[in-house]
């Protein structure tokens, strides 16, 4: 619905970011009015915002981690090795963080594989 009142034209990061932005925060403004800051559908609904973030800093740690870390004169092959092994070890570390860090479950369903 924002897209039809709110549209800059060329700027679809924006238009799809300030959507995702009035709509979260919207949801939170709604749950809080209709039901208060203690009603386990508000808490409920921080807590996933809470996690989406945590996910978030997941995967821009995995999308940078193969980048600064290979060569760029090496074989196409080497290089998909070389980032599997990256990514393993990344996500090992970062996906204990996470865990550690996410509120709600389906996150932490999606990081250990269960999903």
């Amino acid at each position: 619905m924002l897209h039809q009142t709110v549209w800059f034209k060329g700027n679809i990061s924006f238009n799809e970011s300030l959507a995702s932005f009035v709509g979260e925060h919207g949801t939170l403004a709604y749950l809080q009015q209709q039901y208060g800051v203690d009603a386990p559908e508000y808490q409920h609904s921080r807590a996933l915002r809470a996690d989406a973030l945590v996910f978030g800093e997941y995967m821009d740690a995995a999308h940078r981690a193969p980048r600064s870390a290979l060569p760029r004169a090496i074989s196409r092959a080497d290089k998909l090795q070389r980032k599997a092994q990256i990514f393993g070890r990344g996500s090992r570390q970062h996906i204990r963080r996470c865990s550690h860090a996410c509120q709600t479950t389906g996150y932490r369903n999606f990081l250990s594989g269960s999903l």
